[in-house]
């Protein structure tokens, strides 16, 4: 799993992190999104239509298509920038990109723009996030998970909101105030920490009161003052004593830096309130209120991640804190309309603090990857269809575009074929229907032409009924029950999205072998995955000796895309069962296989000798059990390593002892001992 910590690094926009658990395992995020591409046309169309000749606002409906795709030469870089910097063999380094977990499309538009839309004019529209005169913020769909996360979406432009005409203005003339954002989440690592913290929290209450002052609304508290900044500030002065007491990262300012963000946690949960209705006297803790925890929750996991791209890009002072608070709106989500305060009652609360905590757990993190979208738009005007809805319709174009998977995704997913059959208008008879049909077969395709050319009926409807069937290559890289699949359903936006990921989830595990793993007496490691997402049961075997992860591929129906996946892991020699464990709750897509030991400590061996080669024969035992390792230590050769499994967990590597006896061509072997951690210099003498 991907571990967040300061080693991370950026090339070409991608930032690189490492695994929580394997040296080898690296991980990639994209920094930027960018319009799809097909036939060499951008995937975007603008549509603004007028109920009569005297309505200059008009409606529009803008649909486009975004994706992540990464150049291959930058994965390339990426490989190389990773064995320069860390010394490994790159030919090991196995790099992926991160399982995300929820995708979303935010669309924004800036300045003078946004300043021409009426001030209520997302009282009525859900998906409308956040409005000002200098920004407007709507959810514009999702994305998918897999592939280049391709996100199609969709925006509609109301005669209420007044921006209609202003977008088609602003398309015309390749504004650079249009923008696209993804929220992708995914799991990771924090950093192990231990701290302590001792004091009051009177002093540090007090300052949050005198920073949001009294009571406010959630949403000025996420989008204008930014909890995390408000936080830093007050721990600049606060009288709490925070002492680190272990951190697995790079520093221990970062740690304390760690310390804060889990104490700030605690605070929100113990000293935050929620009024409840409109009853100014009626407060509830925060702790009763799981909508507006988790709404705060993943509000400082969006400043966060804000203040991180914003830092990557060099901005800092006055103009660094105005890029964070526009990035957290555009990057917002649902935020309930609630007040909150920060509360602190004499005698009523504990509010003296003395504990020590410890943690090391996943957590989900956003990611906001984001883009220009009018950004290489060349002859914006064919992308603008311009309908005067007063006219007459009938007869004329109503061009209905296509969402499709590129050639790439085809042989990547092993999908056969695709069908759409596209029929309007969707209320009338089939006899009285047009129809279009796409089919796509071994990346050839045959049929009508897009986008599909249908012309209005007379009553101007947008609805067209469809279907999508999917066919699968049976066998291949995918293990699945089914190799056919279909959908249906109606759209009246002009755009039939029919992307695989919609019916099917596309699943690819690796399984792998922990770094220190000792296969003792099996030679057999069963991996063993159950889930409702398929029938009985994947197995996986690791082989002893195997070196190369393990890779399955499992195409299962969407509908089960909420289930989780269990795995058990058996060690074997031949088809006897010497030890195991699971099931267990698959968290992203690796399965790393441990033996039963607790630990796993590190002997060094340097030799200090003449002959060319010595045998050592290494020996442990602890209560039933023996552990015995025998190898040969080439003169020359420095601190040469072996693990030594250990059933009982040893704080200090130094408290382990393990025997070793030197076995030299001539002469008694010599029989002496060493401690874990330590370097052992080897001579052919018994002093």
């Amino acid at each position: 799993m991907i571990l967040i910590d300061k080693t991370k690094f950026t090339v070409d926009g991608v930032d690189v992190y490492p695994d929580h658990e394997s040296p080898y395992q690296f991980w990639y995020i994209p920094g930027t999104i960018q319009l799809a591409e097909r036939n060499n046309r951008k995937v975007l169309s603008y549509l603004w239509y007028n109920d009569a000749t005297n309505d200059a606002d008009g409606t529009g409906f803008l649909n486009f298509e975004v994706n992540s795709a990464i150049p291959p030469g930058s994965l390339d870089r990426l490989r190389s920038e990773i064995a320069r910097r860390t010394g490994r063999d790159a030919a090991k380094i196995s790099l992926s990109t991160v399982t995300y977990t929820k995708g979303a499309v935010n669309f924004s538009v800036l300045g003078p723009l946004a300043a021409k839309a009426a001030a209520a004019a997302g009282a009525n529209d859900p998906s409308l996030l956040y409005q000002s005169p200098e920004q407007i913020v709507w959810s514009a769909g999702s994305s998918s998970l897999v592939g280049d996360n391709a996100a199609v979406c969709s925006v509609k432009f109301t005669k209420a909101g007044k921006l209609a005409a202003a977008m088609k203005a602003a398309i015309l003339a390749g504004s650079h105030s249009i923008a696209a954002l993804y929220r992708l989440e995914f799991l990771a690592m924090r950093p192990s920490v231990t701290f302590k913290v001792q004091g009051t929290l009177k002093k540090t209450i007090r300052d949050f009161q005198a920073s949001i002052g009294t009571q406010l609304p959630l949403t000025a508290v996420v989008l204008d003052l930014g909890l995390n900044a408000q936080w830093q500030r007050i721990m600049q002065r606060t009288d709490l004593k925070i002492e680190v007491v272990n951190f697995s990262g790079e520093s221990e300012q970062e740690g304390l830096k760690w310390a804060q963000k889990i104490l700030l946690d605690y605070v929100i949960k113990n000293f935050f309130e929620v009024q409840v209705g409109s009853d100014a006297k009626n407060w509830s803790p925060m702790s009763k209120e799981p909508a507006v925890s988790e709404a705060i929750e993943k509000a400082l996991a969006t400043e966060e991640a804000a203040t991180d791209q914003v830092a990557g890009a060099g901005l800092a002072g006055a103009a660094g804190d105005a890029a964070i608070k526009e990035l957290v709106k555009t990057a917002g989500t649902y935020i309930p309309k609630v007040n909150i305060r920060a509360a602190y009652y004499e005698g009523r609360q504990t509010n003296t603090i003395d504990f020590i905590y410890a943690e090391m757990k996943a957590r989900t993190y956003p990611v906001l990857p984001q883009a220009q979208v009018l950004k290489g738009l060349s002859d914006p005007g064919s992308y603008v269809i311009q309908v005067n809805r007063s006219q007459d319709l009938f007869g004329l174009p109503y061009n209905v575009a296509l969402a499709l998977p590129s050639d790439a995704d085809l042989k990547a997913f092993g999908l056969q074929a695709l069908n759409i059959q596209a029929r309007y208008p969707a209320d009338a008879p089939r006899g009285k229907q047009s129809t279009c049909t796409l089919t796509i077969t071994d990346g050839k395709r045959s049929g009508s032409s897009e986008p599909f050319p249908f012309q209005y009926d007379a009553r101007g409807s947008a609805d067209v009924a469809y279907t999508v069937d999917y066919v699968f290559k049976p066998g291949g890289d995918w293990r699945a029950d089914a190799t056919q699949y279909a959908i249906s359903g109606r759209e009246d936006r002009g755009l039939i999205v029919a992307m695989p990921d919609a019916v099917v989830e596309f699943i690819r595990l690796d399984i792998r072998l922990d770094t220190d793993f000792v296969w003792e007496n099996a030679d057999q490691a069963v991996v063993t995955l159950t889930s409702a997402k398929w029938k009985g049961e994947k197995r996986v075997v690791l082989q002893r000796g195997q070196t190369d992860a393990a890779k399955l591929n499992i195409r299962s129906d969407a509908k089960f895309r909420s289930e989780a996946i269990l795995y058990k892991v058996e060690l074997r020699k031949g088809n006897k069962v010497l030890s195991g464990y699971g099931p267990e709750t698959l968290l992203d897509n690796q399965v790393v296989v441990h033996d039963r030991f607790v630990g796993h400590v590190p002997v060094y061996f340097t030799a200090n000798f003449e002959p060319d080669s010595v045998e050592i024969a290494l020996s442990y035992a602890e209560g039933a059990f023996r552990w015995e390792d025998q190898f040969t230590l080439e003169k020359g050769q420095k601190r040469v390593q072996r693990i030594v499994p250990t059933l009982q967990d040893f704080p200090r590597k130094s408290d382990l002892q393990v025997n070793y006896e030197i076995v030299p061509d001539e002469g008694e072997p010599i029989r002496k001992t060493a401690r874990g951690g330590q370097s052992v210099s080897v001579k052919l003498s018994k002093t």
